[in-house]
């Protein structure tokens, strides 16, 4: 394209860029604008056009959002910040071109912090009554549900930490408590189970790993004084079964008594010792079947030794 034409066609733009600045199609204007600056970026003429467009629209913006200001007013005054806070989304992007608005907006997310702020507090206070309520009523796994929430929310955080301990600690006294027959009782694998659900409440629970702990001695006990008749005699039948030398059997014997009594002291000397005896009698049995073997080969060797191979 010759610089002549281009020179007409910018001329022309020009014109029509002032044609639509007469009638306020501002938009239009500045876009236009752009189009030419991509080909002459250094037309002053458009240039000083588009910096005028800009300055005109930030007018019109400024007025536009004063207007909105004052329309919005009365739900400053009645305390609505959510609301204004949605209305001044839209504003948002002019905030740079009119400081009283960014000074504004500022202002109310202020007051709509301190507004929830204020309510949250008010509904954590509602959740603390109410989980003194549910402990009166033995009600622990809804309290401890209302607790992790401000726990969540972070409400005097180590406050609710602390208030957690206290509703976990009532409720294995309360669940304890419920079920005092049946921890009076020997009904040691009953009780071995409960205290297991009951530790699903605090799996770190003290008082309930201390019970643990001499349940399963009591237990202990108990099985070896129901078994009492049984480990006499399986200690009779050990201490016989060594003296025959049968010392595999008396090994079996004693596992037996162990298996109910880890802790006799009788029967676990006889185990090692019928142990080392077997271990010793397999080893003089290998023995001796050696010396009977390399007997009967010599024995052999000297009737016909014509079937032995020399190395």
């Amino acid at each position: 394209m010759a610089q002549g034409e281009e020179q007409i066609i910018i001329s022309e733009a020009f014109h029509q860029i002032k044609d639509l600045m007469k009638k306020e199609k501002w938009a239009d204007a500045h876009r236009a604008c752009l189009e030419i600056l991509r080909f002459d970026p250094e037309n002053l003429r458009i240039i000083r056009l588009k910096g005028i467009i800009e300055r005109k629209v930030k007018q019109i913006n400024i007025k536009a959002i004063k207007e909105d200001l004052k329309n919005i007013q009365s739900l400053w005054k009645e305390k609505k910040y959510t609301e204004l806070l949605q209305h001044l989304k839209e504003l948002a992007p002019y905030q740079n071109d009119y400081y009283p608005l960014k000074r504004f907006m500022r202002k109310v997310e202020i007051e709509y912090l301190a507004q929830t702020r204020e309510q949250t507090k008010e509904e954590n206070a509602a959740d603390m009554a109410k989980i003194n309520e549910l402990l009166k009523d033995h009600k622990y796994q809804e309290t401890i549900r209302i607790a992790q929430k401000l726990r969540v929310l972070k409400f005097n955080e180590s406050k609710v930490k602390q208030l957690i301990r206290k509703i976990k600690y009532e409720w294995i006294n309360y669940e304890l408590q419920q079920c005092k027959t049946l921890l009076d009782s020997d009904k040691y694998e009953d009780i071995l189970l409960t205290l297991q659900r009951i530790k699903k409440i605090d799996p770190n629970s003290a008082k309930l790993a201390k019970l643990l702990v001499n349940t399963n001695k009591k237990y202990k006990r108990f099985k070896i004084m129901e078994k009492r008749d049984f480990i006499y005699q399986g200690l009779e039948k050990t201490v016989t079964l060594m003296q025959l030398k049968k010392y595999e059997k008396a090994m079996i014997a004693s596992r037996e008594i162990l298996d109910i009594d880890a802790d006799n002291k009788k029967a676990n000397y006889l185990h090692i010792l019928s142990k080392r005896k077997f271990a010793k009698s397999i080893d003089t049995e290998l023995i001796a079947q050696m010396k009977k073997g390399h007997l009967k080969n010599r024995e052999d060797f000297n009737k016909d030794n014509s079937s032995f191979i020399k190395i």
